[in-house]
């Protein structure tokens, strides 16, 4: 054998993703199951399509121009002039122009499908989250901004640029809430409003903003007060006007190409929105809408993460063994897919809430659950999704560390998948806020939980829903009878455990609309995790492995008791 040089000797095979929309079984049991028949035969072609297009060469040269030429800003000219002029790449504009062209955001508001409309606009942003350059973030506050001038009923002009599927007619927003005396806490807001004379809503608005994503942005909504000891009301402010001066841009971990900076407004043109001194009851709309953005780029970036270990693991040997085939490498995917499409049940039951709370068509206990969900699904899927790119990453080797191939980059989604956890409301900040709403009215949030989980579990397995509803009445016990104080000190492990449950039950709804296998054993394993016990203790070596590479590689098909999947598991896809 002759040695090896940089361009002979072995070359690994470059694993190829393909269509996301048709290789993705957790994405294809919302499509199916969630979407009426005529809804998903009319967007089927455009998913299709898409779901091709956000693995092409042309989107990742806009990731890859994006991450290597992030945002500058040039405060001053050579004459000393303040210029405050913002400069992004190449890349960065072109993920704008095509979230436009392909109504990402304006999807939802059209309204084609009614309540469904938001389902149809999150399967595509879906597709799209893991080759936007996290343009999804400003994405995620021109959506909440656009729904808080619809429900106000102002600023048509704006709402109509902020909706747009023309690329040279869409605006982008920010969402101007973090100073630098706290981020969740906006308690300490030091921004201050000056009516105008003469005007009924017309402000000029000062402060400095300390972290403010979308810093490219035609108009932001903001908080602020109009004296000391005022309450905060909220504004849509005029950026493209001036008076909003970059101080600097942050060095972020991940997130690279998005332009996030400390803002010092100087009498910057805002426009009251709502009632005066109702600030934060006015953005909570926001905040509802963003955190469901923030969860489904959490289940995107781990299922695009699941595809890319993958596809590696389908031409990759080691030790003369081919990667899909060696068992502890299965079961850790398994694990994973598992989790991913746990995570994709819940998520798209709060974007199934937010269609029918927006539609006027959810029930007092959905328009409950679509208080309580949100903020608790954004902190679990955040947790979730990071940990599972991560074990994506260590999946592959030392080549899933490396950062070269933009379309088979775990490294960035890693980078990016961080901030999931952060943007929007910490873990503890966000599960604090879930048992205190749900102590505050105990007996109604656990008799509302116990009727949405009857409902969805009515056509489950029986032994499966009484397992799920056995542990919603360990966890209803302990809720009512725990203090505040005690549950405020346990939040995380009460609202995650509680996220288990919800998770569970959909996952066994979802099996049961077919009795899939492969969704009847994913939903048996996730069930398994309430409990503690071993998910495969029913199941002999053999049959545990069938079932892990059906869960992995979706060769539910060949996956009977006795008989072993195919060698190859591309030759049944």
């Amino acid at each position: 054998m002759a040695a090896a040089s940089a361009s002979s000797g072995f070359i690994q095979s470059t694993p190829q993703l393909r269509n996301q929309f048709t290789s993705d079984p957790s994405l294809q049991r919302i499509f199916t199951n969630r979407l009426p028949k005529e809804v998903s035969e009319d967007v089927l072609s455009d998913l299709h399509d898409f779901g091709q297009y956000v693995v092409s060469d042309e989107i990742f040269d806009y990731v890859q121009d994006a991450e290597s030429n992030p945002p500058t800003v040039e405060t001053y000219d050579a004459f000393g002039n303040r210029v405050n002029r913002l400069r992004t790449s190449y890349g960065w504009k072109k993920e704008k122009d095509l979230a436009a062209s392909h109504g990402i955001i304006a999807a939802a508001y059209e309204r084609k499908y009614g309540q469904d409309s938001r389902v149809y606009q999150f399967l595509k942003y879906y597709l799209y989250a893991p080759s936007s350059a996290l343009f999804t973030c400003p994405l995620a506050m021109t959506d909440g901004c656009a729904r808080v001038l619809e429900i106000y009923g102002v600023r048509r002009d704006v709402f109509d640029h902020l909706t747009s599927r023309d690329p040279s007619n869409f605006w982008t927003s920010g969402q101007w809430m973090t100073e630098r005396s706290g981020g969740s806490d906006v308690s300490g807001t030091e921004t201050y409003a000056t009516k105008l004379p003469g005007t009924e809503n017309k402000y000029e608005v000062s402060g400095f903003k300390w972290f403010s994503s979308a810093t490219d942005s035609q108009v932001a909504l903001l908080l602020a007060r109009e004296h000391e000891k005022g309450k905060l009301s909220c504004f849509l402010g005029d950026i493209k006007s001036g008076g909003a001066n970059i101080v600097r841009l942050k060095n972020k971990l991940g997130t690279k190409p998005l332009p996030t900076a400390e803002l010092e407004l100087r009498n910057l043109k805002a426009e009251l929105i709502g009632d005066r001194e109702r600030g934060v009851a006015v953005i909570s709309a926001v905040l509802n809408i963003t955190r469901i953005h923030n969860s489904v780029n959490a289940a995107a970036f781990l299922r695009r993460s699941l595809e890319i270990v993958k596809e590696f693991s389908l031409v990759r040997k080691v030790f003369g063994q081919p990667l899909h085939t060696v068992a502890s490498h299965v079961h850790t995917l398994a694990d994973l897919e598992v989790r991913q499409n746990a995570l994709m049940q819940i998520t798209f039951r709060c974007v199934a809430l937010l269609g029918k709370s927006e539609c006027g068509s959810a029930s007092a206990d959905e328009l409950f659950l679509m208080r309580c969900l949100p903020s608790l699904v954004k902190a679990y899927t955040g947790k979730r999704a990071l940990a599972g790119v991560s074990e994506c990453m260590e999946a592959m080797g030392g080549v899933g560390y490396l950062e070269n191939e933009p379309a088979l980059n775990i490294a960035r989604l890693e980078r990016d998948a961080q901030v999931l956890t952060i943007w929007e409301g910490t873990t503890n900040v966000l599960c604090d806020d879930f048992v205190s709403v749900v102590h505050a009215k105990a007996q109604h949030s656990v008799s509302a939980f116990r009727r949405f989980l009857e409902k969805t579990l009515q056509n489950s397995d029986r032994s499966l829903s009484e397992q799920i509803l056995g542990s919603f009445e360990v966890w209803a016990k302990y809720i009512q009878g725990s203090t505040l104080a005690s549950l405020r000190s346990r939040g995380r492990a009460v609202g995650f455990y509680f996220a288990d449950i919800v998770s569970a039950a959909l996952l066994s709804e979802d099996a049961a609309f077919d009795n899939d296998p492969r969704a009847v054993e994913i939903a048996r394993r996730y069930a398994a995790r309430l409990s503690g016990s071993d998910p495969l203790a029913k199941f002999s070596e053999n049959s545990a492995s069938d079932y892990n590479t059906a869960a992995v590689f979706h060769n539910d098909y060949l996956i009977v008791f006795g008989k072993p999947p195919e060698k190859d598991p591309r030759s049944k896809l």
